[in-house]
């Protein structure tokens, strides 16, 4: 599976392929949510960024990013009066702009601990793996339903572990590998992935209720970690497309 999300913390449906360049994939995370008075991102790390989580986006065939927030019928382009509307009234007057991350020359705080740098809407890196061994790994080890959703981690994608591996995270070998995929793209292994209590929040959209518990076993067996941080080798754009070979190198 494949994703690309073009605003922060708000769901997208998976896609076929993705264009990724320099700065990551092409219409992910672009657009954010900010605190006008404070400058501040807001996140569904954040109590007050929950309703991200109960929004989806997506692009559509003409290129624009469209929103569907609940109690509305359809979706809106996210600049549109109405969604600002919403905004005002399910944060009960609070005042949140959408905003285009190529807006801001300067970077942008999300929290204490760090800033989101200057045309960009990822935190750490702009791609991130996980597989399904992990995944299948994770879940043995606590057991919840849904608890390792991959709706919940918010990849680039799942990678589909070969029949029969044994490995229990393969992902944690590829550090300071590359990944060639069948277009040229190579992407650098950077790191392992460590989780953030993001992925402990519900999602009523997906059935999927709050579980503290994921992230307690994940720091409890494999410190926190659960895929790998990648990015490109080379400057350049190319496509990466569902059932693709990946090579390690």
């Amino acid at each position: 599976m494949l994703c690309a999300r073009p605003i922060k913390s708000v769901y997208s449906p998976t896609v076929p392929r993705i264009t990724v360049g320099w700065q990551g994939v092409i219409n992910d995370r672009t657009v954010v949510a900010v605190d006008p008075q404070t400058g501040q991102v807001i996140t569904a790390k954040e109590p007050g960024g929950q309703w991200l989580l109960e929004c989806r986006s997506w692009v559509d065939d003409g290129g624009k990013i469209l929103l569907h927030v609940p109690g509305y019928d359809k979706a809106y382009p996210w600049s549109n009066r109405l969604i600002s509307l919403y905004l005002r009234e399910v944060l009960r007057g609070r005042n949140i702009d959408l905003v285009r991350v190529t807006d801001s020359p300067k970077p942008m705080a999300t929290n204490a601990r760090f800033s989101l740098r200057p045309g960009v809407g990822y935190d750490s890196s702009p791609f991130s793996w996980v597989t399904t061994a992990a995944l299948d790994t994770a879940g043995s080890l606590y057991p919840n339903p849904g608890a390792y959703d991959p709706r919940r981690l918010r990849m680039t994608g799942v990678i589909e572990s070969p029949k029969g591996i044994t490995t229990s995270f393969p992902e944690d070998a590829w550090v300071g590998h590359r990944l060639r995929f069948p277009s040229g793209v190579e992407m650098m292994v950077r790191k392992r992935t460590e989780r953030c209590g993001l992925p402990t929040r519900s999602q009523a959209q997906h059935g999927l209720t709050a579980d503290v518990g994921m992230l307690a076993a994940l720091t409890k067996h494999h410190a926190k970690a659960l895929g790998v941080y990648c990015s490109l080798v080379e400057p350049g754009m190319g496509v990466i497309e569902e059932g693709d070979e990946i090579e390690l190198i």
